[in-house]
């Protein structure tokens, strides 16, 4: 997370796992909900791609995935493992 992202979190929570491509190959990816974020730096890792970061409200989230501006299953995957973990939290 600080790599790409130069925030570090304060707790880290283990939401789930995914298969990501079962038939295929037998590679898991697990999933984990950072929480409590901490601006450390500025990114690092500009010639990934990863130019800014920015926080944006859950609905603007579900709304690209709507419009298809976030359209890759394994993104969607885990935002929806983070949408179900967050509601049984509030």
């Amino acid at each position: 997370l600080k790599e790409e992202t130069g925030l570090t979190a304060g707790n880290w929570k283990n939401i789930g796992q995914i298969d990501t491509m079962n038939g295929i190959t037998s590679e898991i990816m697990h999933v984990f909900l950072a929480e409590d974020l901490i601006q450390t730096s500025q990114n690092q890792e500009e010639q990934e791609g990863i130019t800014q970061v920015k926080f944006v409200h859950w609905d603007t989230v579900l709304d690209w995935i709507k419009t298809g501006e976030i359209h890759d299953a394994q993104t969607i995957s885990c935002l929806m493992l983070a949408s179900l973990y967050l509601k049984r939290d509030s």
